[in-house]
């Protein structure tokens, strides 16, 4: 279960119990409010019962003592208005009966009252005193059945409080339990298992259980931890290829320096110029391979800088070809340029070192005695500007294509004894980028590859310089 799962379960089932306690404590209100009311109207019932009784009373005494018509018209009136009171409250018919018989049992009261003959009134005073005995009896079962009515919701609502409280407490535990089990123990493990590897324990991994979240988090650590092993065993293995290329040249210009101690007189002009050769071309290489880390740096720090200006791109060529057929005489390497200009918008220094990385990648992966095409062209409609290198050397395989552009990246026993740190690449497809262009690679095992620069032609050239103005672009 996902935490946002188990938080909406208990959120829903926080509602569930809220809205039956509402639901519970209005009916408990209407009940409890009915239960008062009829309460209410039985006590009073039994006052004014009582208070008729009463009047009976005093009238009989009055009549006995022989008092006079006014004073005893006044205790008629008394006893009519409680007579009306009472039958302000009756709610049932039983009630309605029992009223009437009190009331009919009174007026025979009160009409032996007013005969001539007042001492005769005794009959009727003791069946209307037995009229109100049973009204009053009756209003007494009445509030003996509300006051039990009102015993029983106070247990019900006790219940439901009880029962409400037991729900909300055990739902709680039980969502601590599973919380600590679920997530705070998996949520320790991460924290400890990220300790351990922020302590370059390398090896360090999260076990992917509890909620779905926590599950993900730990397989996205997991994989990011895989992605920085593996890039701390390249950037080793870089920094051994680094140190094994910068000790060849320089291991070259030892021993040819050691060809001439100091006590010795120099060769011949033709020995030393062949020397002086080997140094030199050293000394080029130990200049690449620095130019590229310093390329490489000024990219990632986003200040590398074009200066562009409108072109011929079979220049680029040109110049490159020239300076790498010079320098490798057991290959070809062969030009295919049109007679007419391939204009574009570029930096010529810049595009001549990205152009003189890709052959001098196909340069090293190539045999002795292979040919190395370089070409220029342009499309039908002069948008787009290219400069392709082929050669038939080892080739790619699927997996070095996704991750031949990438810093260091020297992927395939071969490669990595070829000597290079793997930032050749890098840096040509970042210039070309930073241009509007972009490389496109086609190659497969033992068949050779093919790169090709795209750059915005002669077609495009407004809309290139509209993406320069204003200063070069920054490389990031």
């Amino acid at each position: 279960m996902t935490l946002e799962k188990a938080f909406a379960a208990v959120a829903s089932t926080l509602i569930v119990l809220t809205i039956a306690a509402l639901a519970a404590l209005l009916v408990l209100q209407t009940e409890l409010h009915g239960i008062t009311t009829g309460l209410g109207n039985a006590l009073e019932s039994v006052r004014i019962a009582k208070q008729l009784r009463v009047e009976l009373l005093e009238t009989d005494i009055l009549v006995r003592a022989g008092g006079a018509q006014p004073t005893m018209d006044s205790h008629v009136s008394a006893l009519l208005g409680l007579l009306d009171g009472a039958a302000s409250h009756v709610r049932t018919a039983e009630e309605q009966h029992l009223l009437g018989q009190a009331r009919e049992r009174i007026d025979q009261f009160i009409h032996a009252t007013r005969d001539s003959n007042r001492t005769d009134v005794g009959p009727s005073l003791d069946a209307a005193h037995a009229a109100l005995r049973g009204l009053v009896e009756h209003y007494l079962a009445l509030a003996r059945t509300e006051r039990q009515g009102a015993v029983f919701w106070d247990r019900v609502a006790g219940a439901i409080g009880l029962t409400v409280a037991a729900l909300i407490v055990s739902g709680a535990f039980a969502f601590l339990i599973w919380a600590k089990r679920r997530v705070l123990a998996p949520l320790v493990e991460m924290r400890v298992g990220i300790a351990r590897f922020g302590a370059h324990d390398r090896t360090a991994r999260l076990l992917p259980h509890g909620p779905a979240e926590l599950q993900e988090v730990a397989s996205t650590f997991n994989a990011m931890a895989d992605e920085l092993a593996r890039q701390h065993e390249e950037r080793l293995a870089m920094l051994g290829g680094i140190a094994h290329d910068l000790r060849n040249p320089l291991s070259v210009l030892r021993v040819a320096t050691a060809r001439f101690p100091e006590e010795r007189e120099l060769p011949p002009g033709p020995q030393l110029r062949a020397v002086l050769s080997l140094l030199r071309r050293q000394v080029d290489r130990l200049d690449r391979m620095v130019g590229d880390f310093l390329d490489a740096s000024r990219i990632e720090a986003g200040a590398l800088e074009l200066h562009v200006a409108e072109g011929d791109l079979r220049e680029v060529a040109e110049r490159v070809v020239e300076l790498y057929r010079t320098g490798e005489p057991d290959r070809v390497i062969a030009l295919f340029a049109p007679d007419v200009p391939v204009a574009a918008r570029f930096d010529p220094g810049r595009l001549e070192q990205a152009l003189g990385n890709l052959v001098s990648n196909a340069l090293k992966y190539s045999p002795s005695g292979s040919y190395i095409d370089v070409s220029v062209s342009a499309s039908g409609d002069r948008s787009e500007a290219r400069l392709a290198v082929v050669d038939a050397g080892i080739g790619l395989s699927d997996e070095e294509l996704h991750r031949i552009f990438e810093p260091f990246a020297r992927v395939g026993s071969l490669r990595r004894r070829v000597p290079g740190v793997g930032l050749g690449l890098a840096v040509a497809s970042k210039i070309v980028m930073a241009h509007g262009g972009r490389i496109d690679v086609s190659s497969a095992p033992g068949q050779g590859s093919r790169f090709e620069i795209r750059l915005p032609g002669s077609a495009s050239v407004a809309a290139a310089s509209e993406s320069v103005r204003g200063g070069a672009p920054a490389l990031r």
